[in-house]
Formats: C-alpha cells, sequence, structure tokens
C-alpha cells in the first residue's frame, strides 16, 4: 500500500477478460463534467506532451523544452513497478465521493498505487495493457499532479481528476495570465511555510525562493474593489484562472515591506500602513479548479498582508505573506 493512487473503470466479460478499460479521471471527465476529450493523435508520449502544452498554455508561464519532458516522463516511468499477472492491487480509498453509475459488468478498479516513502508506483499490468495510449498518458498526468497535490495537504484525488480531464480535454480552463487590465496590474509573489531560507557560511550569502505568484488589480467594474488572482498559492499550482473579489481596495503606497534579514532566518513581508485597513474575511474563489476550498485575506492596519488556505472541513492549511510586487508585464 501506499499513499496515493490511480483508479480505472474496467469493464469484463463473464470470464473475467477485460471489454475495456478507462483512467478514473477521463471517464468522470466525460460523465460528470460532460467534457468532451480531444481524439488521440498518437503513442502515450506524444498524448502527454499535448497535455503539457496545452498544461503551459493556461499557465501562461513559457513552454519547456520537448526533450525535458520527455526526459521527465521517463523519469516517472522508471518508478513504475508492473505487477505480476494477476496480482492485483487493493484499494487506496481516496477517490472520494463519486457522482455517476456504472453499466453492468464494469467497476472501478486501482489501477496504480505511489508510495511515497519508497518513491515506487506500482502498477496493474493487466490494465495498464488494456488503456489506450491518451489514458496512458493521463495515468502518467494523474501521478505527477497529484503527488504534487498530495504534498500540499491534499487528502484525495478528486481535485487531481477535475484538473487531469480538463487538460485533456476540448474545454480546458481559461488562460490564468489573461483579461487583466493592462496598466494597472501587480505581480506579486509571497512565500509559504515551505519556503525555507539557505545560508552558505562559505559565501555569507543567504537566500530563498517564494512559492506563490499572484496578480492583483483594481475591480474593472468597481474601482473601490480589488481582485486577487491566484497563480500558485501555499505550494499548490492552481491550473486554471482563480481569482478572489474583495471589498476594499488594496492600497499599495500604504505597505511598508521589511527589509531583508535573511542571515537570520527571517523572510520579509509587507506590514499595512493604511488606517482605515481592517480587512480579515472568508471569500469563496471564482475557479472551476479550486475545490471546495476559500482563502482568508488579512489586510489590516499594523498587520502582515497575507492569504491564508482554508480547507473545506475548516482547517487552516498556511498563510502566504505577501513581500514584493511589480507592475506586471505581458
Amino acid at each position: 500500500m501506499g499513499s496515493g493512487g490511480g483508479g480505472s473503470i474496467v469493464c469484463r466479460d463473464d470470464q473475467g477478460q477485460i471489454l475495456s478499460a478507462e483512467v478514473l479521471d477521463l471517464y468522470e471527465g466525460k460523465k460528470s463534467y460532460k467534457l468532451n476529450m480531444r481524439a488521440p493523435i498518437g503513442d502515450h508520449y506524444v498524448e502527454y506532451l499535448r497535455f503539457n502544452r496545452q498544461m503551459n498554455i493556461v499557465n501562461g508561464l513559457g513552454m519547456p523544452e520537448r526533450d525535458a519532458v520527455i526526459r521527465n516522463i521517463d523519469k516517472l516511468k522508471s518508478k513504475f513497478n508492473y505487477l505480476p499477472k494477476g496480482m492485483k492491487l487493493k484499494s487506496t480509498d481516496d477517490f472520494g465521493k463519486l457522482d455517476f453509475s456504472l453499466p453492468t459488468h464494469c467497476k472501478l478498479e486501482q489501477l496504480a498505487v505511489y508510495n511515497d516513502e519508497t518513491n515506487r508506483i506500482d502498477i496493474d499490468t493487466e490494465i495498464w495493457n488494456s488503456l489506450n495510449e491518451q489514458n496512458k498518458a493521463a495515468l502518467i498526468a494523474h501521478e505527477v499532479i497529484y503527488k504534487h497535490y498530495r504534498d500540499a495537504h491534499e487528502k484525495d484525488s478528486k481535485l487531481t481528476r477535475k484538473i487531469v480531464a480538463m487538460l485533456f480535454s476540448t474545454t480546458p480552463p481559461k488562460n490564468q495570465l489573461s483579461d487583466m487590465p493592462e496598466n494597472n496590474t501587480l505581480a506579486c509573489y509571497g512565500h509559504n511555510s515551505k519556503d525555507k531560507v539557505r545560508v552558505n557560511s562559505h559565501t555569507n550569502s543567504a537566500s530563498f525562493s517564494a512559492g506563490d505568484y499572484f496578480f492583483i488589480y483594481p475591480d474593472q467594474n468597481d474601482s473601490s474593489k480589488t481582485v486577487i488572482r491566484l497563480h500558485s498559492f501555499v505550494n499548490r499550482a492552481i491550473f486554471g484562472r482563480t481569482e478572489i473579489k474583495i471589498p476594499v481596495e488594496i492600497k499599495f503606497n500604504s505597505l511598508e515591506k521589511t527589509e531583508n534579514n535573511l542571515h537570520n532566518k527571517e523572510k520579509p513581508f509587507y506590514i499595512v500602513n493604511d488606517p482605515d485597513a481592517e480587512l480579515n474575511q472568508v471569500f469563496s474563489v471564482d475557479s472551476s479548479l479550486f475545490s471546495n476550498d476559500r482563502v482568508i485575506v488579512n489586510y489590516t492596519f499594523g498587520q502582515r498582508f497575507y492569504i491564508s488556505l482554508l480547507k473545506e472541513d475548516g482547517t487552516i492549511i498556511d498563510r502566504s505573506f505577501i513581500f514584493s510586487c511589480r507592475p506586471f508585464q505581458k
């Protein structure tokens, strides 16, 4: 058993032979979200390259080199442990609620189990060999994204499956960088608890890499309000346009940045110096890809400017402290 898995919808004849098999992500995408999948055009390397291209079109930050993507596919597949014929995987029970019914002779079967401790992915060989090339690519995409989301405290694979389905579909999520005011948008960085300061005693230097990225701009229908667009948040890539609309104007000339003190492992942040600022509120999120979680925005006089992730069960996962903003240029 492992830390997360991948499922498939498998239909068998009366003798137990597989008639059809489809990765749960794509099957659920069609049944629950009414998505149409792109027609396959090649082997699973080609199908994954198309998926990866679509993912990077959505995030808007440029395309990786083709060879680099192929190396990443091979790196993940090197973790595959194809089980001997007849050996089956126990269910990981991390699928969440399924809201569709299955035809007779079809059921949900465990296709893969990713063991985070051993960094090994056990594969049901019979089902893998029954998948078409697009579904093999979808499983690879699922394992990549679900590992990322498990590391960010996601408890089941439902959000991962929706992301995979949408990125393989003919109606992918909206681009994360489009439709923002050209001259009035700030690109901001934030840091969370996982962004560690690195101190090099030999060179007497210190640095850290911020994991969170936001865009902040006035609401185009009401300049007294503000839109915060989440690109990556508390170590989660969002994979689609995700916005919060807050009922106040964020006054950036009132934000005072603390001086860097990285050698003492203190990361910078903004202090709010707007005496009228008193926002500490929970907001829902406008997004097709943000589960049922919400966010807390704290823009309060004398306090740090931060955004928190509030899980559906009421747990606050982490805070992202905004510390650097600059004019956004496409």
